[in-house]
């Protein structure tokens, strides 16, 4: 256990790496599902959600925790947990979290069709004007 540190190191570096890419994605999709409302507004109740979130979380899996008998590794204080049950918990909640999020999320991209609605009432207006600018010479 103690000369792991080079293995947790490259899990979080690739968890940050992809979890960095996929925010973009998030924060744009953010936009589509809530497009009359402003950009910063939905990104800023995204960040709440999740620092709300993160607080139930901790809260709930610390509470999950096991005393384990004394062990002479523990270099962190005195009292040696047992991660075992809260990260089974986290991962099964983000196992149904996501397949919820897959089954049931389908939204209408709201921007994209006012943008191409938008584009298509400018083509009908200057294809009006061409055609009186026409008609007139």
């Amino acid at each position: 256990m103690p000369h792991q540190k080079v293995a947790v190191a490259a899990v979080c570096s690739l968890f940050g790496f992809f979890g960095f890419s996929i925010y973009a994605v998030a924060m744009e999709l953010s936009v589509e599902c809530s497009y009359p409302v402003g950009e910063a507004t939905s990104a800023g109740l995204i960040f709440v959600s999740g620092q709300v979130q993160s607080v139930v979380y901790i809260i709930l899996l610390q509470a999950l925790t096991k005393q384990l008998t004394e062990s002479p590794l523990a270099t962190c204080g005195d009292v040696v947990l047992s991660w075992k049950v809260p990260m089974m918990v986290m991962a099964g909640l983000s196992t149904v979290f996501t397949c919820c999020f897959l089954i049931f999320f389908h939204t209408r991209y709201r921007r994209l069709e006012a943008e191409e609605q938008a584009a298509y009432r400018t083509g009908r207006n200057n294809a009006t004007t061409t055609s009186y600018q026409a008609v007139e010479t």
